[in-house]
């Protein structure tokens, strides 16, 4: 597996990946490619973005997208999205685009990683397997403004 930076040519398999990973269970969203490629364009637009994408025999495996902030006492990173193909989750894909892009944070002075993920699925599991931690301090709070 090969691992490199995200350029835009990468943005018409990320936006089909990401449509193939978040309709299936245990999401079951109803991502379509433009409301995908939309997503994807508006995390890419960030100022300080970062995106790995994660490719075996040329084709897309995987991707990881999120951008660093600048806090008080250095920079964080936030994980937007990451999604690797069914076919290669539980075979270290997963694992080797976290590892990759920890390493260039490392070498960027980030000196802590975030994410929010949904409870009780596959993907909380996956996270604290690679060493993240449920914070004590934090909680996410939301408000539906409509339908």
């Amino acid at each position: 597996m090969k691992i490199e930076k995200y350029s835009k040519q990468y943005l018409e398999p990320c936006a089909a990946l990401y449509v193939e990973v978040f309709n299936d269970k245990p999401w079951n969203d109803r991502w379509n490619a433009s409301s995908a490629k939309k997503r994807l364009l508006s995390i890419a637009g960030q100022e300080d973005f970062r995106g790995l994408v994660s490719l075996e025999d040329g084709a897309l495996t995987g991707m990881v997208f999120g951008s660093t902030n600048h806090w008080y006492d250095g920079k964080i990173f936030n994980i937007d999205e990451i999604c690797v193909k069914k076919e290669f989750r539980g075979k270290g894909a997963g694992r080797a685009l976290l590892g990759a892009l920890e390493e260039r944070l490392r070498m960027d002075g980030v000196r802590l990683v975030y994410v929010l993920t949904a409870r009780n699925n596959y993907s909380d599991r996956y996270y604290l397997a690679n060493d993240f931690i449920l914070s004590k301090d934090i909680i996410v709070l939301t408000k539906r403004l409509g339908d």
